[in-house]
């Protein structure tokens, strides 16, 4: 689950281009499998997830290159945790 959840992440400059939704799910993807590899999460890590989330609360205002940024976020956050 985890090696799964590094490859979206790395992959997400090319999913950012693809629009709100392809982010989104990959976005909610990610989550899963967070939750699958670690079940009882890491604060900084769900903060990350939360801030991540925000950003789709607002479709039209969906921002390729802060979905990128939020995600560089989330994989410091992971790298933290383990």
């Amino acid at each position: 689950a985890r090696r799964l959840l590094g490859a979206l992440a790395a992959d997400a400059a090319s999913i950012a281009p693809q629009g709100e939704r392809a982010a989104e799910q990959a976005a909610m993807a990610m989550e899963t499998l967070y939750s699958a590899a670690a079940p009882n999460g890491h604060a900084p890590v769900r903060a990350a997830f939360d801030e991540l989330f925000r950003q789709f609360q607002s479709p039209s205002s969906y921002d390729p290159r802060r979905f990128v940024a939020q995600v560089r976020k989330l994989e410091a956050a992971l790298d933290a945790s383990r």
